[in-house]
């Protein structure tokens, strides 16, 4: 959010805007075991590179190297996570 208001970028940052405007499904309440928990928050880690990859494909045609840089990185740390 401050690298887009920085560059000028309509920012909405309320939890409000957040859930209405998310792609992510909802983290399931009625897991019960490790292995559940961890399919679920793999699944959600996959679907958070692909966003990432989706920003990095924006801001690098866009000639914003910086932040398609910025975004790389952490879609990388999120799909290390999700090995």
């Amino acid at each position: 959010a401050e690298r887009a208001a920085t560059l000028g970028a309509p920012v909405q940052v309320t939890s409000q805007a957040v859930v209405a405007t998310s792609r992510m499904e909802p983290y399931p309440r009625t897991l019960l075991t490790g292995t559940e928990h961890i399919a679920a928050l793999t699944e959600r880690l996959k679907v958070y590179s692909a966003l990432l990859c989706e920003v990095v494909c924006a801001t690098t045609a866009a000639r914003d190297v910086v932040t398609a840089n910025l975004v790389t990185d952490a879609m990388g740390a999120a799909e290390k996570l999700g090995w």
